[in-house]
Parts: C-alpha cells; structure tokens; sequence
C-alpha cells in the first residue's frame, strides 16, 4: 500500500506493480489487463482501493490466503490484483473471467510482546536518513487486526493527496473502531504526506512487528532532528471514544 500510494492518484499504471512486505513472502502484484487505446485505464487510485477493499475482504472472512482478484469499471474488467507469496505470484495461468482464492499453509503469528524489547527508542530511515522516528509504548493492548487495519487506512487517507503536499492533521479510525491513529502537523510547512507515510510504514515494518508491539504508542518525527510531526496509535474503548472521534474529523 505504501508504495502504491506514492505514485500521483490519476496516474496511469501501464503494466505490474509489485510490492514486497519486509520480514515476509506476501508479494502484491496488480496488472493492467487494457490496451492502450482503451478509453478507461487501470490508474493509481483504482489500485489502492482494490488492494484496500481486498485486505479488508481477507480480515473479515479470515481468508489468509492467496487471492486473485478482477478489477472492474462500468463492468469491464480493466485490472488484476494477485496476494500470493514471493514464488508463486506471477499472475499467469490465472483464469481472468473469475475471482478466487486458493487455500495455502498458515504459519501462526506470534503476537505477545517482547518483554525484554525497548520501551522507547529511535529509528534512523535507511533510506532517507534525515528522518528519524522516536517511539514512546504507552501500554495499552490492541489486537494485531486492528493495528494493521488502522495504518492500512492511515495510508489509504493519505493516498489522495500528493506526496510533497503538506499534510493536514488526520485522524482515522480502523474498520471495526478498535483502534485510531491521530497525526498532527508540528512544523508546517515542512510536514508533507511523505513524511507521514514513511513514519507509517517504519512504524510497522521497524517497530511493531519486529518488537511485537501491539498497541498504545506514540511517535515523535523528526527531519534533520527538528520535530516535524506528532503521531498517536490509540486503543478506542468506548462508542463515547468513537464519536469524539469522529467529531473533531468533522
């Protein structure tokens, strides 16, 4: 999804995308099944709410498995998105006419914390290594589900807009209101949607999964050390929690 989201919303995608997650064998490919001369092309934004609406299908049918999928406009398929592992996805031999999904070995995901991982810390991006994350664990259990959903929708939010546009404070809640990531502006201009994207994913690629840490956190983005951003992950306990929410959104 992030890097997905990266891309201009309008724009085209010709052939696959492809997207690795870190530390497993998922691979997401999405492949544009027009010619083109055809008037209506797979685009950006057709992607990232396929992939979203997929994600979303899997959790709440439990259907953690390889998945193939249609992507359509006005009834005329116009993509393919396949979940698979890093061998087996190549979108060939796929039968295009129909949506499906075949059952493949689970290997349980243990999701106690780590007694013994850190409390607090800092994380440099590899790849930029201007931004760094300060993360401060509050306490606070949330399941693995609802973590994942609520930064899935975090980057879906943040999607539309360009990434060096700067970006405004967003609150989100998971699909099933279990869990909120809030995120707020500290020093504008220089807070953009890449910064909160990429503080998104280091967030679940370098600390939550690694260290197991599912729930209650807040992190402190910084760009060359100057506080730029603020993040929360949240556990919402209560309707009350929900709408107050969902009020200051509004």
């Amino acid at each position: 999804m992030y890097d997905t989201a990266q891309h201009a919303w309008d724009e085209d995608v010709q052939l696959v995308t492809g997207e690795n997650v870190k530390g497993s064998d998922v691979s997401v490919l999405i492949l544009n099944v027009q010619s083109a001369k055809e008037s209506h092309q797979l685009q950006i934004s057709y992607c990232v709410t396929a992939l979203y609406r997929a994600i979303i299908a899997m959790t709440n049918e439990v259907l953690f498995c390889y998945m193939y999928a249609t992507i359509s406009m006005f009834e005329k398929r116009i993509g393919m998105l396949s979940i698979t592992d890093n061998k087996q996805n190549a979108l060939v031999g796929v039968d295009h006419d129909t949506t499906t999904a075949a059952g493949s070995n689970i290997t349980a995901l243990n999701v106690l914390q780590v007694n013994d991982s850190p409390r607090t810390g800092t994380i440099k991006d590899e790849t930029n290594p201007s931004l760094s994350i300060t993360y401060h664990v509050l306490g606070k259990a949330i399941s693995p589900k609802e973590v994942s959903l609520v930064i899935l929708e975090a980057l879906a939010a943040a999607a539309p807009f360009p990434k060096y546009y700067q970006c405004q404070d967003l609150e989100v809640l998971s699909p099933d209101g279990g869990a909120a990531i809030v995120i707020e502006s500290v020093k504008v201009p220089l807070f953009t949607y890449q910064w909160a994207t990429r503080a998104l994913k280091l967030l679940y690629q370098e600390i939550i999964v690694p260290f197991k840490r599912w729930g209650d956190i807040f992190l402190e983005i910084k760009a060359n050390d100057i506080l730029i951003g603020e993040l929360r992950m949240l556990k919402v306990q209560s309707v009350g929690d929900r709408q107050k929410l969902a009020m200051d959104e509004s």
